[in-house]
């Protein structure tokens, strides 16, 4: 399995480069835009996004699949050094925009992990999450005392050092698929939406309801990344429908209006995403690649109802309805939609 353990490694450092900085986002684009604009960037790099596991997939018929996931993650480093020395909202734009060229990575990688068991997915999600016990904490430190750009500066040195590991993998051909939108493949697409609705508020909601500094914040994100990594293994190992169940989980984020220590729920999102991508039966780059740009489609779906509603709880309380709604439904029809 050192196949498998040089993808860990390469996503542990992903991990830190994403959970160093992503609690900070919506917090950092309050520095160019009014908090209730926070997400309409989300919109805008979700919209790029959309298009990149496709292009992904074409590219790796063409170079390959590993030099394919190596592509997209060192690019997207640069991304975030864009992000870390932004002078204004056009510039943050176009960083986060280059960060999401790791949707190039993406369905390779899962087609990837795929061919090499049932679990891996899951399992490798599981390890890359570890980063969360410690980044979120070391990203609010580091924010409240050299400035929040710093942040986004180191994510990007973590996000080009992820690349190496891949440079060790040898290169597997992979099933050929096509490019094609199913009815399972709703299932990525359905249990996003709730995430997406709330993604760009929580930790901005919290820090600005409850008055704290950024440190507190990165603790907080932290107790729910262990959360969320908790539940994440439990499902590689045990083969159960827990997807109903951390929805329903998910569904109680509302909470975190009563308490801030609530917010630790959404750490569930952690969850949901692999043990959704489990479900899928083919494990060609191009199954993922349309699994992963309906996911950015859930997401986009979600940041354009987050942006209207212009409200951060209305968001929470109509992500919860979804969520449960979703929860009954997955588990009266075996995870399976029955259209």
């Amino acid at each position: 399995m050192k196949k498998v353990g040089v993808i860990v490694l390469s996503w542990v450092f992903w991990g830190i480069s994403y959970y160093l900085s992503y609690p900070f986002i919506s917090i950092y684009a309050t520095s160019f835009i009014p908090s209730q604009y926070v997400s309409l960037l989300y919109v805008l790099f979700t919209l790029f996004a959309i298009p990149m596991p496709v292009l992904g997939a074409k590219i790796s018929r063409s170079i390959g699949v590993v030099k394919t996931m190596w592509l997209g993650m060192f690019i997207s480093g640069f991304g975030y050094l864009i992000v870390a020395f932004a002078k204004d909202f056009a510039e943050l734009a176009i960083g986060f925009i280059i960060t999401y060229t790791t949707f190039l990575s993406l369905p390779n990688f899962y087609s990837y992990m795929s061919s090499c068991g049932k679990g891996v997915i899951t399992r490798v999600w599981g390890f890359s999450i570890l980063p969360s016990l410690f980044t979120p904490v070391i990203g609010g430190f580091l924010a409240d005392y050299f400035g929040i750009s710093l942040v986004f500066l180191i994510a990007g040195v973590f996000n080009w050092v992820s690349s190496v590991p891949i440079l060790f993998l040898e290169e597997k051909v992979l099933p050929r698929g096509k490019i094609t939108f199913n009815r399972k493949s709703l299932i990525p697409i359905l249990v996003i939406f709730p995430i997406s609705l709330v993604f760009p508020y929580v930790y901005l909601e919290i820090k600005t309801i409850y008055n704290l500094n950024d440190f507190f914040v990165g603790v907080l994100a932290t107790l729910a990344e262990i959360f969320g990594m908790s539940l994440t293994f439990i499902s590689s190992y045990i083969r159960r429908p827990f997807l109903p169940v951390y929805l329903v989980i998910f569904s109680l984020l509302p909470l975190m209006l009563v308490s801030p220590f609530f917010s630790i729920l959404f750490g569930s999102w952690e969850a949901i995403i692999p043990s959704a991508l489990e479900e899928v039966d083919s494990r060609s780059p191009e199954t993922y690649a349309s699994i992963n740009s309906l996911q950015q489609i859930g997401w986009l779906m979600g940041f354009i109802a987050s942006a209207i509603s212009f409200s951060p709880a209305l968001s929470l309380f109509i992500s919860s309805g979804v969520s449960l709604t979703l929860a009954l439904f997955l588990f009266l029809t075996g995870r399976e939609l029955k259209l």
